[in-house]
This record gives C-alpha cells, structure tokens and sequence, in this order.
C-alpha cells in the first residue's frame, strides 16, 4: 500500500468533485494525515464552480484528531449542503491558527492504493490520484 499525502502548505487544499447523484450532505470525511504535534483548527467548504459558496462544516481542532502523534485515517466533518448530480462542486480544506512545520502537519491522502470512489481518469503516477474522502448522505 502506498500513502500519498498533500501537506496542508498555504493554509488549502481542493478537490474538484462531481456526484453522480441528487445529494443531501451529513458529513465528508477526508483521509487525513497528522505527522507530529500540530496546533490550529480545520473546516470544509464547499463552492460551486464559481466559487460561490455552498456551505462550511463545523470546525474540527487538529489535536482532537487523535492522541497519538501520528494518525491517518478518515476524520468527520459536519455539513449540511445538497449537491446537484452531473455538477461541478469543489470540497476544499482549511486551516485557522496551523502553521506547516516539517516537525508537525497535516495532510490530506490521496485515493491512489485507497479511493473509495472511482475516478473518470487514469493518473499517470500515485501523485497525481484524486483525494481520498468520503461523503455521507442523508435519504431523502
């Protein structure tokens, strides 16, 4: 198995999205990856194409993640949106009072070994696989 993961540098990272479906959005969980002690706090935000926001999680504080100083796994972010099927939505990471340090990041993996959805495209090497995340939806 490899783990890939894109280090949180400028304070966001984005993952362009499409669902397949009409979605009424709970939570999205992203694959992240917590290296060291990090202060600060994370959210999702969810924009449409052009960058109109749709809607922002709750906030998680980064050492709520997990007690140990290394973690990575699927961490829940709380938000109530509804996607569209057959749109452009892009779900984008940020962080308030996190500095990247090599001592101590965070990272959101990509799906290359791990995706739990399937891509419209090939990556040509493990870099450029699309993020790993879930969505968990309400029914109607």
């Amino acid at each position: 198995m490899k783990l890939v993961v894109h280090e949180l540098y400028s304070g966001i990272i984005s993952q362009e999205v499409t669902t397949t479906r009409n979605t009424l959005v709970e939570a999205i969980r992203p694959h992240l990856y917590v290296h060291g002690v990090v202060a600060g706090s994370l959210i999702l935000k969810i924009t449409d194409a052009n960058g109109e926001l749709i809607a922002t999680s709750t906030s998680v504080t980064i050492s709520s993640i997990s007690a140990s100083n290394y973690f990575h796994g699927y961490v829940r972010f709380y938000i109530n949106a509804y996607l569209r099927k057959d749109v452009n939505y892009i779900i984008s990471l940020y962080s308030s009072g996190y500095t990247f340090s090599e001592s101590g990041y965070v990272g959101w993996c990509n799906g290359y070994d791990l995706a739990k959805y399937s891509s419209d495209f090939t990556p040509s090497n493990s870099n450029f696989a699309a993020l790993d995340y879930e969505i968990w939806a309400r029914n109607p």
